[in-house]
Parts: C-alpha cells; sequence; structure tokens
C-alpha cells in the first residue's frame, strides 16, 4: 500500500452509502433473506461518464443476529483487529470505524449484483452469471488462485456458461424462474431478472446453505427491509 506523506483518512471524501448509490442506480437492489443471518456489508458499483449501472453487495452471515456483538458471530482471529479498533483517534470518520468492525465477521463478498438492463457489457444471462461465479471464486479463495500471469492472478478452475442449467429462486416470497451454475468446486451461483433488474448471486457453500438462500428487495423506508 503506498503511503501518501502528510495524508490520513479523514482527507478522504465520505463514501456514498448504500441507500445513496441505490437511488441513482434506479432500479430495484436485492440482498439475501431468509434464515441466513445476513447483513449488508458494504458494496461497490459499476458504471461510466458519471452513471451508475451496477451494484454489487457484500453480506456479514451471522450466527446470532440479535447480538452484533456477539462473540460467537465474529472470525477466529480479531485480536488485532480489535487492538486497531481500540487504538483508533478519536477524531477518526465513523464510516472508517465502521469498515473496520465489520471486518470481524465472515463475510459473503460481493454476493447479490444488482443490474440496470440496457446497460454495460452485451452478455446472456448465463455468460454473466459464469462471469460473476469466477470473479468471487478468485477474490475470496487464496487456495483457488493459481500462478500470475502478467501481474493478474488467475482461477484454478473456472465455470462457464455452458456449465448453467434451469433452476428456480425466492425473491420476495414468490418463487420465479432462474439459472444456476454449482459446477464450482466452493461457489454456487444463481442469476434471474425482473421487470427491472438483472440479478446476479454467488454464495460460499462453506459459509452458507444454498438451500436456504432468498433474496429480497431492499428499501430505505422500512416497509420491506432496511439495511443494518
Amino acid at each position: 500500500m503506498r503511503v501518501i506523506p502528510g495524508f490520513s483518512v479523514n482527507d478522504m471524501p465520505t463514501p456514498p452509502t448504500l441507500e445513496e448509490d441505490a437511488r441513482r442506480l434506479g432500479v430495484p437492489v436485492y440482498a439475501l433473506d431468509g434464515p441466513l443471518g445476513a447483513h449488508p456489508a458494504g458494496h461497490s458499483r459499476t458504471g461510466s461518464n458519471g452513471e451508475i449501472f451496477e451494484i454489487a453487495v457484500s453480506f456479514a452471515v451471522l450466527v446470532n443476529p440479535s447480538n452484533t456483538e456477539d462473540p460467537a458471530n465474529f472470525i477466529t482471529d480479531t485480536a488485532r483487529l480489535h487492538s486497531v479498533l481500540d487504538g483508533l483517534k478519536a477524531d477518526r470518520p465513523e464510516w472508517f470505524r465502521e469498515r473496520l468492525r465489520m471486518g470481524r465477521y465472515p463475510t459473503l463478498w460481493e454476493s447479490v449484483v444488482s443490474i440496470r438492463p440496457g446497460d454495460g457489457p452485451d452478455r446472456s444471462l448465463e455468460e454473466r452469471l459464469a462471469s460473476h461465479i469466477n470473479h468471487v471464486a478468485l477474490n475470496t479463495l487464496d487456495d483457488r488462485r493459481s500462478a500470475w500471469t502478467d501481474a493478474i492472478p488467475t482461477l484454478d478452475h473456472k465455470v462457464s456458461a455452458s456449465h448453467a442449467h434451469p433452476s428456480s429462486l425466492k425473491v420476495d416470497g414468490t418463487v420465479v424462474d432462474a439459472i444456476t451454475i454449482d459446477s464450482d468446486p466452493d461457489i454456487t451461483g444463481w442469476a434471474t431478472a425482473t421487470e427491472e433488474t438483472i440479478i446476479l448471486v454467488a454464495v460460499d457453500r462453506g459459509r452458507v446453505n444454498p438451500d436456504d438462500v432468498a433474496l429480497v428487495r431492499l428499501t430505505f423506508d422500512g416497509l420491506e427491509r432496511t439495511p443494518v
């Protein structure tokens, strides 16, 4: 990591919230629901020319969702992270503290992607899903990364669009048609499309049971589900 003399996290702009970016996306954004104990734990966005056309949401998986400070929720080794949190200067911004706190939990990184149709690369649903699964596996499973080529890591076993087959997925309480790819050694994924949103899902089977995966539309008025 490059260190810039005289520059601190206090000099960084406050990152946009999930709600702010969801409103800019302009189509429904989805989250994991059901008996997973999954809570939004950060997001990324993709776009161009000042427009957002894709949001990927990560989720913390909690054993005890009713008490986020229960040590049973934490990854095995959090001593160093807690030490960093305890030693933070009082003027450090709250968004920075929250990102450090979320690092204590096992995470499904960029698990659910919501895409505005008609923007970005023109690809089939099967191609989008295969790419998403490979992306998640490459960035979260250290033992799956093979030799670096031209400074870019490669994945040991990639899935492809040809691995997709018909399936179903519960979205907002209704079972809808979907496709799935379950040929990856660690990750299972689904893809479906509503009238407004293309949805991609990828979960690590070591952290959640694929049979429990369901989606719910995120809202920010408390009517359906408010991110925590």
